[in-house]
C-alpha cells in the first residue's frame, strides 16, 4: 500500500502487476485518474456499500456521463451529462489533492472544473 492509498502488487521483477488506482470501483483517491470506458458505481448508501443505482462514466468521446445501473450507454438512458462530448480523446477525470475535480484531455489541459471550486471531499467517496 503506498501513501496515495494505491494499493500495488508486483512480480519478483518489480513490475507492476496490478494496482488499484486503475480500476476504480465507487471511489477516486486524491492524484487518481478515471480513465476512458472506466466506470464508478454509487453505493446504496452509507452505511450499506454494495452497488447503488447509479454508475459514473468516462466515454470515449470526452463526456462524463451518469447512467443507471444496467442501462446501455446510450443517450436516451443518461441520467446526466457534464456535456463535454467530442472534446477529445483520452479524456480522463482526475481528483486533484486540493479536493477539486477536474477533466483533463491528452495533453494536460484542464477542460473543465467539475466540482466548479467547491471543495467536494466526503469520506473520499463519490456520492452520486
Amino acid at each position: 500500500m503506498l501513501d496515495s492509498g494505491n494499493f500495488v502488487t508486483y512480480n519478483a521483477r518489480q513490475e507492476i502487476v496490478w494496482q488499484s488506482f486503475m480500476h476504480p470501483t465507487d471511489t477516486l483517491l486524491p492524484n487518481q485518474r478515471m480513465f476512458v470506458e472506466e466506470e464508478l458505481f454509487s453505493q446504496k448508501s452509507e452505511i450499506d456499500h454494495s452497488t447503488g443505482i447509479f454508475r459514473l462514466k468516462m466515454q470515449d468521446d470526452g463526456n462524463l456521463v451518469q447512467y443507471l445501473v444496467n442501462t446501455p450507454d446510450i443517450f436516451p438512458y443518461a441520467y446526466y451529462s457534464f456535456g463535454t462530448a467530442k472534446t477529445g480523446n483520452n479524456v480522463t477525470l482526475n481528483f486533484d489533492v486540493d479536493g477539486h475535480l477536474y477533466l483533463l484531455n491528452d495533453t494536460g489541459s484542464n477542460i473543465r472544473n467539475i466540482t466548479g471550486g467547491i471543495f467536494l471531499l466526503i469520506n473520499a467517496h463519490l456520492i452520486l
